[in-house]
C-alpha cells in the first residue's frame, strides 16, 4: 500500500517536472517565472552575501538566465535645467496672476535665451481671458519641444468622458509588473486648462486631489494613479523623468515594490497605493540657482540671461502658491536621490544537454526510491522535488 502511494507521488512529480520544463523553455507563465525568481534569489543568498533590498535581480535574455545589479548612488542630472521664479510684481504683471499675453512675452524671451523644455509648477487656468491672449500664449508654447503642466484631478461616482487632450499624458501598462488595483483611481478633471492639448504637452497631478488627505502620509509622496486602464503620473515624478531623460515607456512599475526610471535610473521604493517612500533617502541639501522672471526684462542694452535646455517656471504669485511650487520642485529632486543599478553580473543557465542529463538523474532517483524503505523513500522524494528548480542553477 505504501509503495503504491509512493509510486503515484513519483509519477505526479515527474509529470509536474516535465510540464515545468516545457513551460520554462516554450512558454511564459508569470506565476512560474516569479516562483523561479524567488527560488533562485533564495538559493543565491545562500552562497552570496547581499541585501535583497539593495540589488536588482532581473531576467537576462542574452545570457538565458539572470543578472544581478547592486544599487549605487550617483550624482543627479539637474545641471541641464534652470529654475525661474515668477513673482507677483506690479512692474511686471498687472493682476494677481500673470495674463496669458504676459506669459507669452516671458516665454518668448526664455526661448530666445536657450530654453527648449518647460515645466510649470502653477496651472495655466483663467476663468475669463480674451481669446486673442490665449492664442498668443498657445503660439508662444509651440516652439518648445516638451511642456509639463499641473492638473487638478479627483474621483467622482459618475465621471464625464475622458478628455481627448489628456490622452497624450496617459501611460500604458507595458512596464507594469504585478497588480495595480490598489492605486488611487482618478476620473475627473477639476478645472480644465486654458491651453490646448497637443503633442509634447503633458499634464500631471500635483497631489491626489480630494483623496489627498486619505493617501498622503509622512514620508510618503504620491507619484502614481490610475485613469481608466492606464496610469497618470504626478508632477514631481514627471519632472524627475524629464531631468533624467526617461520616457514613460521606459518606466518599470512594480506596485508594492519599486518604481524604476528606466533601465539605469533611480529605483524608488513604491507602496501599493502609488506612493514613493521618500523617508528612505536623504533630501538634496544644495540650493538651486534660481533666476527671477524680472531678469528677462532688462533695462537698457543688457543681454538676456542664458538658460539651459530645460526650464522650470516656479509660480510665486502668492505665499501659498510659492510654498507649493517650492515643495513640488523639492519632491522632484528628492526622487532623483535614490540609488541606481550598477554594473550587471550575469548568471547563465546550464546548456540544454546538461539539464536533460540532470533531469534523467532525477528520474533514476525516483525509480530507485520505489525499492527503498519508507524513510529513505521520503528523502529520495525530497531530492526529486528539489531538483525541479535548484538543479538548473547548480553549476
Amino acid at each position: 500500500m505504501f509503495r503504491a502511494w509512493t509510486a503515484r507521488i513519483v509519477l505526479a512529480a515527474l509529470t509536474l517536472e516535465i510540464g515545468l520544463i516545457c513551460s520554462l523553455y516554450m512558454g511564459d507563465l508569470p506565476l512560474l517565472r516569479r516562483t523561479e525568481e524567488g527560488v533562485f534569489q533564495t538559493f543565491l543568498s545562500w552562497v552570496r552575501d547581499f541585501d535583497s533590498g539593495q540589488v536588482i535581480l532581473e531576467t537576462n535574455p542574452e545570457a538565458d538566465g539572470w543578472s544581478l545589479r547592486s544599487l549605487e548612488r550617483e550624482e543627479t542630472g539637474i545641471q541641464n535645467w534652470s529654475f525661474v521664479e515668477v513673482p507677483l510684481e506690479p512692474e511686471l504683471f498687472d493682476g494677481h496672476q500673470p495674463k496669458p499675453s504676459e506669459y507669452a512675452i516671458l516665454l518668448a524671451k526664455m526661448y530666445q535665451s536657450g530654453a527648449r523644455e518647460l515645466a510649470f509648477s502653477q496651472p495655466l487656468n483663467w476663468e475669463e481671458a480674451p481669446e486673442l491672449e490665449l492664442l498668443a500664449l498657445d503660439s508662444a508654447l509651440r516652439p518648445f519641444s516638451e511642456v509639463l503642466l499641473p492638473l487638478d484631478l479627483s474621483e467622482v461616482p459618475q465621471p464625464e468622458a475622458s478628455p481627448a487632450w489628456l490622452t497624450e499624458s496617459l501611460v500604458g501598462r507595458t512596464g507594469l509588473i504585478g497588480d495595480a488595483s490598489s492605486l488611487p483611481l482618478m476620473n475627473q478633471v477639476m478645472v480644465p486648462p486654458s491651453v490646448s492639448g497637443r503633442s509634447g504637452v503633458e499634464f500631471a497631478f500635483p497631489d491626489f486631489g480630494g483623496r489627498d488627505l486619505q493617501f498622503r502620509a509622512p514620508g510618503r509622496l504620491p507619484v502614481l494613479a490610475r485613469w481608466g486602464e492606464d496610469f497618470l503620473l504626478s508632477w514631481p515624478l514627471s519632472l524627475a523623468m524629464r531631468m533624467e531623460g526617461v520616457t514613460p515607456e521606459e518606466l518599470i512599475i512594480a506596485p508594492g515594490r519599486s518604481l524604476r526610471l528606466g533601465p539605469d535610473g533611480p529605483v524608488i521604493p513604491l507602496d501599493d497605493f502609488g506612493r514613493a517612500k521618500i523617508d528612505e533617502v536623504e533630501p538634496p541639501l544644495e540650493e538651486l540657482p534660481t533666476l527671477s522672471a524680472k531678469s528677462f526684462f532688462p533695462l537698457g542694452e543688457v543681454d538676456l540671461p542664458e538658460l539651459s535646455n530645460g526650464a522650470v517656471l516656479i509660480g510665486q504669485t502668492d505665499l501659498r502658491m510659492a510654498e507649493k511650487s517650492q515643495r513640488l520642485v523639492a519632491e522632484a529632486r528628492h526622487l532623483l536621490q535614490f540609488p541606481r543599478p550598477g554594473k550587471a553580473e550575469s548568471f547563465r543557465r546550464l546548456s540544454l544537454g546538461w539539464e536533460v542529463f540532470l533531469y534523467c538523474e532525477i528520474v533514476l532517483v525516483a525509480i530507485f526510491a520505489l525499492y527503498l524503505r519508507p524513510f529513505p523513500q521520503l528523502i529520495a522524494l525530497a531530492v526529486l522535488c528539489g531538483g525541479l528548480f535548484f538543479l538548473p542553477w547548480a553549476f
